[in-house]
């Protein structure tokens, strides 16, 4: 019942549908690339990125998201080994922060399991944050970043860079 500024916009009407629509669950995709941090980056490329998640709206502010992506990085030439390749499956949650434009801010966190080309599986976590923005009722636009680490026996972590639709 606070007013935050998006009820109406300059003109005195109101704003189209934000990301939240009227269903509560929407899958969307997401492309871009995954670039390797610390000592995985010593003998690794940063390569693409891929994911397909869905997203259980909990209320305007609070969401749940299943993340199923896949991260490939290139080897460098000087190692001679295959290229790494990690698929992860994460449940994350995540906040929505409304501005008093049409882009929504969002953060979000939590675990994961990371399974590696060449050396198994790891838990893991993930953070992270970025916009979105409607483009119309059933379809957003996302983009953003996450920080990936991987807490078992490996030690290798990574970022995201990604651009995603959203349709809900």
């Amino acid at each position: 019942g606070i007013p935050d500024g998006r009820d109406r916009d300059s003109c005195g009407t109101k704003p189209p549908e934000t990301h939240t629509g009227d269903r509560r669950f929407g899958p969307s995709f997401h492309i871009g690339s995954a670039h390797p941090l610390g000592r995985f980056d010593r003998t690794s490329d940063a390569n693409i990125y891929f994911a397909i998640d869905g997203t259980w709206r909990l209320n305007d502010r609070f969401n749940l998201v299943a993340l199923l992506g896949l991260a490939q990085f290139t080897e460098e030439t000087a190692t001679g080994a295959d290229n790494q390749r990690i698929t992860h499956l994460s449940l994350n949650a995540q906040a929505v922060f409304p501005t008093p434009t049409q882009v929504d801010l969002y953060l979000q966190a939590g675990p994961g399991l990371y399974d590696r080309k060449i050396g198994g599986s790891d838990p893991g976590i993930n953070v992270g944050f970025g916009a979105m923005y409607p483009v119309s009722p059933t379809l957003t636009l996302q983009w953003g970043a996450d920080f990936h680490r991987l807490i078992g026996g490996a030690d290798e972590s990574f970022y995201t860079l990604h651009l995603g639709v959203l349709w809900h």
